[in-house]
C-alpha cells in the first residue's frame, strides 16, 4: 500500500515538473543565435539569422534536420551553393529577403514541404528549371530582381496561391502558367510585358491581377473567362477596357492613364459594378469628346466665317472643359483616397480594440500564471521531499530488477548454447552412424572383391598359356574373348579395390581427425573419386589442377569433408535442372610459402545476390521441400574451426560459382 502511494506521488511530481518547464520555456524551439542552436540541433524548428552579414549560410545549418522556418534577411548573401538542402527536408518557410543572390542551387528544389519562398530584393537573373518540383509551395515572392523570363516548369506548382514578380525585366510569360489552377493572386507590375499568353484565361480561381506599368497593347480573348475581384491595368497601351464580370463585383479596379479609343458594348458590361462603371464613364467622356471634335472640324471647314467669330468662345469652352475633366479626376482620386482612409481607419480601430482586449487578457493570464506558479512550486518542493523518502525503496526495486534481468539473460544464453550444441550433437551422431555403417560395408566388400581379383588374375594367366593354335576358328575366338573378359574383370576389380582402400582412408581420417602428412593432389583426387558414381550419373566432369609435389601436414579428414560437401552441393543445387552441354567442376590448388589456397568452381547455375549473402547461414536452403541440414554453414565451420582458415563465395558470368578456401600449412 505504501509503495502504491509513493508511485502516485512520483507521477504527480513529474507532471508538475513538466508543467513548470513548459510554462518557463514556451518558445524553446525558436533560436536567433547559431551557437545556442547547435547545443540541441534536433530541437531547432525556427532559426532567425537576419542582419548577421555573411556571404554564405553557415554549413552547420545542415545539422538542423527538424528545421521548419529559416529567416536570413539582409545578410549580404552571395551564394547558397555550400548548403545541401536535401538535409533540410522539413523546411516550410525560407526567407532570403534583401541579399545579393544571383542564382539558386538546384538542391533547393528538393524541399518538398516548402510552403513559402521569399527571394525579393536580390539580383536573380533566372530561376532553376526544377522550381516546379516544389509541390507544397503556396507563396513565391521574387519582386525587385533582374528576371527576364520564368521557367516553363513554373506551371507544375500545383499548390501555389500567390506569385509576386513585380519590378523585374520580364518580356513574356510561359504558356504553362495557365496550368496553375490554385493561383489566387499574381503581381506582374513594372515589367516589360507586351502581351499575356492565351492560357491566362484558364486561371479559374484567380482573384487578383496587378499588371500596371507594362507595355500591354491588348488582352487575350480568354481574359473574359476570368472572375477577378481586384485588377490594376493602369499605365499600359490598351485601347479598350476589359469586359466586366456579370456574376461578380470587383472590390478594386484601377485603369488610369490608358489611350482608350473605344469601349466595350454595353451588353457586355455589368452596369451595377460601381468600380468598373466609374472608369467606363470616365473614358466614355473622352471617346465621345473625340468624336465631337471630329464633327466640329468638318463644320469648321464649311463654316469658316462662323468659326472665326466663335474662336474665343471655343477656346473658353475648351479651357472650361479641361478644367472640368481635371476636377473630375481630382474628385475621383479624392474619393478613392477617402474610401481607402476610411477603410484603413476602421481596420485600425478594430486592431486597437483587439489589442486592448488581448492586453487585458494577457494581464489576467499573467496574474493567474504567477499565482499558479507559486502553488506549483510549493507542491513541487513537497513532492521532492516525498521523492527523497521513497528513493531507498526505488533503489532496492532496481537492484532486484537488475538481478532478475541478469539471471534471465544468463538463462537465455544457456538455452541458446544448449540448442546449438543439440544440433551439432545430432549431426555428429548422424555422421558417426553413417561412417560406421559404410566402414562395415567396405570391410565386408574387401574379402569378395579380393577373391574376385585373385580368381580373375589366375584365370587370365592360365588362359594366356593355353594352346590357341587349334584349327577350329570358333574355339580360337572363344579363347580370345575369355582372355579379354578376364582382363576387363581384373582391371575393374583393381579399381574397386583402390576405391574401397581410398574410401577407408578418407572415412578413418574424417572419424579420427589425426594430423599426418599427405600429398594434397592425390588426397583430393581420392576424396572426389568416392562421388564418381554420382558425377557420372549427372554427366559431370571434374578437373584437378595441382602441383604433384605439394605435401602438407594437416588433419586430412577436414579437407575431404570440405571437398565432398562442395561437390554434393554442386550436384544437388548447381547442376540440378540446369541444361548445359559440358558440365565441369574445376579444383585448383595454389601454394605460397605456408599459405595454401583451394579454388573450387563449377559452371552450373549462378547464385543470386540475396542468396549469396545468406549462403553460409545455418539451415538456409534454396529448396522449398526436403530435408534442410547444415549445408554450407558446416563447410564454413570446418574451414574456420578445423583448418583455422577462411572461405568466401563469388558468383558471376565469367567464373561461374567459385569458392576460395585459404589456410596455413
Amino acid at each position: 500500500m505504501y509503495k502504491l502511494k509513493a508511485g502516485k506521488n512520483i507521477g504527480l511530481f513529474f507532471l508538475i515538473l513538466f508543467t513548470l518547464i513548459c510554462s518557463a520555456q514556451s518558445d524553446k524551439h525558436t533560436f536567433t543565435n547559431l551557437e545556442d542552436a547547435l547545443k540541441n540541433p534536433l530541437e531547432v524548428q525556427t532559426l532567425n539569422l537576419s542582419c548577421k552579414h555573411f556571404k554564405e549560410l553557415p554549413v552547420e545549418i545542415e545539422q538542423f534536420s527538424n528545421l521548419e522556418v529559416l529567416y536570413a534577411q539582409n545578410c549580404n548573401l552571395e551564394s547558397l551553393d555550400n548548403i545541401d538542402f536535401e538535409k533540410l527536408i522539413k523546411l516550410k518557410v525560407l526567407d532570403l529577403f534583401r541579399n545579393n543572390l544571383k542564382e539558386l542551387p538546384s538542391s533547393i528544389c528538393s524541399l518538398k514541404n516548402l510552403e513559402r519562398l521569399e527571394l525579393a530584393n536580390n539580383k536573380l537573373t533566372k530561376l532553376p528549371e526544377c522550381i516546379g518540383n516544389l509541390d507544397s509551395l503556396t507563396g513565391l515572392f521574387i519582386y525587385e530582381n533582374e528576371l527576364t523570363e520564368l521557367p516553363e516548369s513554373i506551371g507544375h506548382l500545383c499548390s501555389i496561391q500567390t506569385i509576386a514578380v513585380n519590378m523585374n525585366k520580364l518580356t513574356k510569360l510561359p504558356e504553362s502558367i495557365g496550368n496553375l489552377n490554385s493561383l489566387k493572386q499574381i503581381g506582374l507590375s513594372e515589367n516589360k510585358l507586351t502581351k499575356l499568353p492565351e492560357s491566362f484565361g484558364n486561371l479559374k480561381n484567380l482573384e487578383g491581377l496587378y499588371i500596371q506599368s507594362n507595355e500591354l497593347k491588348e488582352l487575350p480573348k480568354s481574359f473574359s473567362n476570368l472572375d477577378l475581384s481586384s485588377i490594376n491595368i493602369s499605365d499600359n497601351q490598351l485601347k479598350t477596357l476589359p469586359p466586366s464580370s456579370k456574376n461578380k463585383f470587383v472590390k478594386d479596379f484601377s485603369a488610369w492613364n490608358l489611350p482608350i479609343e473605344y469601349l466595350p458594348d454595353m451588353n457586355s458590361v455589368n452596369t451595377k459594378d460601381e468600380k468598373f462603371m466609374r472608369f467606363y464613364n470616365y473614358y466614355k467622356y473622352f471617346v465621345e469628346n473625340k468624336k465631337m471634335k471630329v464633327d466640329n472640324a468638318s463644320l469648321l471647314l464649311i463654316n469658316n466665317e462662323l468659326n472665326k467669330k466663335n474662336d474665343n468662345l471655343n477656346n473658353i469652352y475648351l479651357l472650361l472643359n479641361n478644367q472640368i475633366l481635371e476636377n473630375r479626376k481630382e474628385n475621383i482620386k479624392l474619393k478613392d483616397n477617402n474610401d481607402n482612409l476610411y477603410t484603413k481607419s476602421i481596420i485600425l480601430k478594430n486592431q486597437i480594440s483587439k489589442n486592448r482586449k488581448e492586453n487585458i487578457q494577457i494581464k489576467n493570464e499573467n496574474k493567474i500564471l504567477s499565482n499558479t506558479r507559486l502553488v506549483l512550486i510549493g507542491i513541487a518542493l513537497l513532492s521532492i521531499v516525498i521523492l527523497i523518502i521513497n528513493s531507498i525503496s526505488i533503489k532496492r526495486s532496481r537492484r532486484k530488477y537488475k538481478f532478475e534481468k541478469d539471471a534471465n539473460e544468463k538463462l537465455k544464453k544457456a538455452n541458446k548454447e544448449l540448442e546449438e550444441n543439440k544440433d551439432e550433437l545430432i549431426e555428429s551422431k548422424k555422421r558417426a552412424f553413417i561412417s560406421d555403417m559404410v566402414m562395415g560395408l567396405a570391410h565386408d566388400l574387401k574379402t569378395p572383391v579380393g577373391n574376385a581379383l585373385l580368381l580373375s588374375d589366375t584365370f587370365r594367366n592360365e588362359t594366356k598359356f593355353l594352346d590357341r593354335t587349334s584349327s577350329d576358328k570358333e574355339e580360337y575366338v572363344y579363347y580370345n574373348n575369355v582372355l579379354k573378359s578376364s582382363n576387363i574383370i581384373f582391371q575393374e576389380m583393381t579399381k574397386i579395390k583402390d576405391w574401397i582402400s581410398g574410401f577407408e582412408t578418407i572415412t578413418n581420417d574424417q572419424i579420427l581427425n589425426e594430423r599426418k602428412e599427405i600429398n594434397l593432389k592425390e588426397y583430393i583426387n581420392q576424396s572426389i573419386q568416392i562421388l564418381s558414381f554420382k558425377l557420372k550419373m549427372k554427366n559431370i566432369n571434374y578437373l584437378i589442377e595441382c602441383n604433384s609435389n605439394i605435401k602438407i601436414e594437416t588433419s586430412p579428414g577436414f579437407i575431404s569433408q570440405i571437398i565432398q560437401n562442395l561437390t554434393n552441393n554442386a550436384i544437388e543445387h548447381g547442376f540440378e535442372g540446369y541444361k548445359i552441354k559440358d558440365k565441369l567442376i574445376q579444383i585448383r590448388i595454389e601454394q605460397n610459402n605456408d599459405d595454401i589456397v583451394i579454388i573450387y568452381q563449377n559452371n552450373g547455375k549462378l547464385i543470386s545476390d540475396d542468396n549469396l549473402k545468406r549462403i553460409f547461414d545455418e539451415y538456409f536452403s534454396t529448396k522449398k521441400e526436403g530435408i534442410k541440414g547444415l549445408g554450407l554453414s558446416y563447410v564454413r565451420k570446418v574451414v574456420e574451426e578445423g583448418l583455422h582458415g577462411s572461405i568466401s563465395c563469388q558468383s558471376n558470368e565469367t567464373d561461374g560459382v567459385k569458392f576460395v578456401i585459404s589456410f596455413k600449412n
